[in-house]
């Protein structure tokens, strides 16, 4: 599995499938799901607003985004309350998106790292526990498969902040 971060406008994003998560009563969309949803002319606004998109934990929703960025796909996840993640939710959390990802038969994910200012002392717990979680759903399947993960920052001193991390990860 190969894991790089950095900060770049999404629109020059190229993988198979963006993930955002969504918190439960946030609006509007904040984050990679606001940027996504300003290329897509607010459509994911309205399902909030139809209440088709309710941010509830475990829900998955998976926009097509029909060539408005180069990255085709956005897998929404919702994360319930807006209190972000800890590590113990973490390899949960990544290791459904990480199912839905082998089922896909996709090989590269863009994704942003839910509630996370900046990279700190507990992102390290947090990365792992996240590349935990995807590495056990490939692994569950019947044929193993390899993924590319890109961690999209916000900043350019975070993208720094969470190459820093990932250098400090097992191999």
């Amino acid at each position: 599995m190969r894991v790089t971060a950095f900060y770049q406008d999404i629109t020059r994003v190229k993988a198979d499938i963006f993930i955002a998560g969504v918190a439960a009563e946030v609006k509007p969309p904040r984050g990679l799901v606001g940027k996504v949803d300003w290329y897509l002319g607010g459509f994911i606004s309205r399902q909030v607003l139809d209440e088709s998109l309710h941010g509830k934990e475990g829900e998955m929703t998976l926009v097509a985004i029909q060539e408005k960025l180069l990255t085709p796909r956005l897998l929404l996840v919702g994360m319930g309350a807006p209190s972000g993640l800890d590590r113990s939710e973490a390899s949960r959390y990544f290791g459904g998106v990480g199912k839905v990802v082998r089922d896909l038969g996709l090989t590269s994910v863009a994704l942003e790292i839910p509630s996370m200012e900046t990279p700190r002392s507990g992102s390290y717990g947090i990365l792992r526990e996240t590349l935990s979680g995807f590495r056990e759903s490939f692994r569950e399947g019947d044929v193993p498969l390899h993924c590319e993960i890109q961690i999209l920052a916000r900043t350019e001193s975070e993208s720094e902040g969470w190459r820093k991390v990932i250098r400090g990860l097992p191999r």
